[in-house]
């Protein structure tokens, strides 16, 4: 028989593909201007190949290996496209003792990338354009991350279909080369001599073509490896599963309370000392591998080193850069304040203590908190590791925490209240505290090449004691009326600094009402405010002075909704300074009612506060966020994945895109194509996957 045309077998092929109203797989993140036609092309099995037609590039080389499996045999089932009106045994008979031609066959992707720069950061390009043909597809980006954006679209958008043994189905051939086979397999060897090729299964795409560009310029997944060691090959995975989904930054929140895994050449006592043990550490080599590995998919990596709060493992080798509260542990302590045994403590806090008290020998301990802003000593140690870490990330930036500080340890401190004193400049309130330690470590981040990234409250409490001229002729004040600062401080923090927005009213309601409890329990017990509280996976640390006059901004109207409350920080964030949102996206809390689902999630509207549209330009974008209080290896991709594809479709597609519906069919199908990666992806609702 005559070979008839690919061309006529599959446009009768195309009316049988249906999968949730689709004529073919979608693609997620939705992109910003896509079209496609009935005209079904396949990959040659034989023959395809990427090619670099612009700027040559290594990281374009090693794409070209990654996605040329990634589509000749990963791709997505089409199996999964076929309804009842074609069933799999009626497509395959259709298809058996038919021969292929080539015009509808994609021999190549040229891949055209204008510019030789593989700088990763703010200012790179992901837009691209994308088109689907044969016998060559085209794509086109400034940037060679741009490429990668498009090779994974490329990728999502193909489809893979099985072909019986029995169908003897060939393609017709000029040249064989059987090294040249990616998985396809000779069934007959008459039809192999008679260079007529056998094959097992075609990978299939439409005829598309796509012009897309990311909203947002910062689109970052936070993972915690302080919590909970993460092994290099899980951070790998994210890492897939982000370029997956066109996530572009990594924010490690390397080190914290509970183990300091960070390796450093500089001061390896702090790793030796820190770490959970020896096998848990992150080497420079680990870094290198991991920031190499992103690098290749587009990611970004800014590591997070918290401080002055969260650094309780610096002090296992340092104790020296930790505040002695004034409270000691029943068993010989000798602090100035309460003393209160370890048991009655643990009852009252529902927490494990023992990262946050130093032992002083026949059972005793005293409580310490965050480090100690006052002594020289502690910015010179903070200065060798800052200018070692920066050379070991690339990124310009780094995230500096200042975050959640135990500001009753301060003023407990004697040492620190006799400097206050010695500093008017400062006033009188140890708060002040907060902004002036961020900024002379936000000044030596700079000395080393970097710009900083803090959590919200470094500027809170910066505003807060900005030097705004009062009636009394000094300059700032608490915000509360309580305090003032003399002329001599600026505390306000640069201008570069990016402001990482993080709370919502819900948690500030329960510290609000813990605060409550507490106070109560101190009149009972003459106990201490402020201690931390670490098993809420919302990271709370309860400090009546740093927490109390924020959650009283809990009483909106609404009730208090979450949204009233990040809304409005941004707002108020944006006058000033860029910014970037987690508060809606933190993905260790779901499922939790309906304020953590994948839906709730894909909802989020970042920019709906009322505000000039040079303010919401500041807004840089958005980071989904794992705490790992609940999270390690066995199921950190679990639940890190598909929720977080719904804030990166929020962060990269057009704010018109608001079919939740649709968007549901693509969440199931991306998690599929998770799976299909080697990603353990969590089921989002009932289903399956081929």
């Amino acid at each position: 028989m005559r070979p008839i045309y690919v061309s006529l077998i599959l446009a009768f092929i195309v009316t049988a593909f249906s999968h949730n109203g689709h004529a073919h797989p979608s693609l997620l993140p939705q992109p910003t201007n896509i079209s496609s036609t009935p005209r079904l092309l396949y990959f040659h099995p034989h023959h395809f190949e990427f090619c670099n037609d612009g700027k040559e590039s290594t990281i374009l080389k090693e794409a070209f290996e990654r996605y040329t499996s990634r589509i000749m045999e990963n791709s997505y089932p089409g199996e999964g496209f076929l309804t009842s009106n074609l069933n799999s045994a009626t497509f395959h008979d259709h298809l058996s003792h038919h021969g292929f031609s080539k015009q509808d066959a994609i021999r190549s992707v040229s891949v055209f990338v204008v510019s030789s720069d593989q700088s990763l950061g703010l200012q790179t390009s992901e837009t691209y354009t994308l088109r689907i043909n044969a016998p060559t597809t085209i794509i086109h980006a400034t940037d060679v991350y741009g490429a990668l954006r498009a090779m994974e679209s490329l990728a999502q958008l193909s489809f893979r279909v099985k072909i019986d043994k029995d169908d003897d189905c060939f393609l017709e051939e000029d040249n064989v080369d059987v090294n040249q086979l990616h998985t396809f397999k000779f069934v007959d060897k008459e039809n192999y001599k008679r260079k007529r090729r056998p094959i097992d299964r075609l990978v299939l795409v439409n005829e598309t073509s796509i012009w897309d560009t990311p909203r947002f310029r910062h689109r970052g997944l936070l993972i915690d490896t302080a919590r909970h060691f993460l092994p290099v090959s899980i951070i790998k995975s994210q890492i897939d599963a982000m370029e997956m989904s066109k996530l572009n930054v990594l924010h490690w929140h390397i080190v914290d309370d509970q183990s300091f895994p960070y390796q450093s050449e500089q001061l390896p006592e702090l790793s030796g000392a820190g770490a959970f043990s020896s096998d848990t550490i992150y080497s420079a080599e680990d870094i290198d591998e991991i920031v190499h590995y992103a690098r290749a998919r587009g990611v970004r990596v800014i590591p997070e080193f918290d401080m002055p709060g969260h650094a309780a493992s610096w002090g296992k080798s340092h104790p020296e850069l930790l505040t002695r509260c004034g409270a000691s542990i029943s068993g010989g302590g000798t602090g100035s304040g309460t003393i209160f045994s370890r048991n009655n403590f643990k009852k009252l806090y529902k927490a494990t203590t023992d990262f946050w008290f130093e032992k002083v020998g026949n059972g005793a301990a005293i409580a310490v908190g965050p480090i100690d802003p006052t002594k020289e000593s502690t910015f010179s140690l903070i200065w060798q590791l800052l200018r070692e870490v920066s050379t070991r990330f690339p990124d310009v930036f780094i995230h500096l925490g200042g975050d959640e500080v135990n500001f009753d340890c301060w003023s407990e401190n004697e040492e620190i209240t006799a400097w206050m004193q010695e500093h008017q400049d400062l006033g009188n309130d140890v708060r002040a505290l907060l902004p002036y330690f961020i900024k002379k470590v936000i000044g030596l981040a700079e000395a080393a090449g970097k710009e900083a990234m803090v959590w919200q409250e470094a500027l809170d409490f910066s505003s807060r004691f900005s030097r705004s001229v009062n009636g009394d002729g000094c300059f700032g004040g608490g915000g509360d009326g309580k305090s003032s600062i003399p002329r001599g401080a600026d505390l306000q923090l640069p201008a570069s600094t990016v402001v990482h927005v993080w709370k919502w009213a819900s948690y500030l309601t329960s510290v609000n009402n813990i605060l409550n409890a507490m106070q109560q329990q101190q009149q009972k017990q003459q106990d201490l405010a402020g201690r931390h509280l670490t098993t809420h996976s919302r990271r709370l640390q309860l400090n009546s002075n740093s927490l109390s006059s924020d959650a009283s901004l809990t009483n909106h109207s609404n009730g208090g909704k979450d949204d009233d409350y990040w809304l409005a920080e941004l707002a108020k964030v944006t006058k000033t300074h860029r910014a970037v949102l987690s508060a809606p996206w933190y993905l260790n809390l779901a499922p939790a009612g309906d304020e953590h689902t994948w839906e709730r999630y894909w909802n989020i509207e970042p920019l709906d506060f009322k505000a000039s549209i040079e303010q919401k330009e500041r807004v840089l974008g958005g980071q989904a966020c794992v705490w790992g209080e609940l999270v390690d290896e066995t199921n950190a991709l679990q639940k890190t994945w598909p929720l977080a594809a719904a804030v990166a479709e929020r962060l990269w597609s057009d704010d018109s895109v608001r079919d939740i519906d649709a968007a549901r069919e693509r969440m199931e199908e991306f998690r599929c194509k998770l799976l299909r990666r080697g990603v353990p992806a969590a089921p989002i609702g009932p289903g399956y996957c081929l």
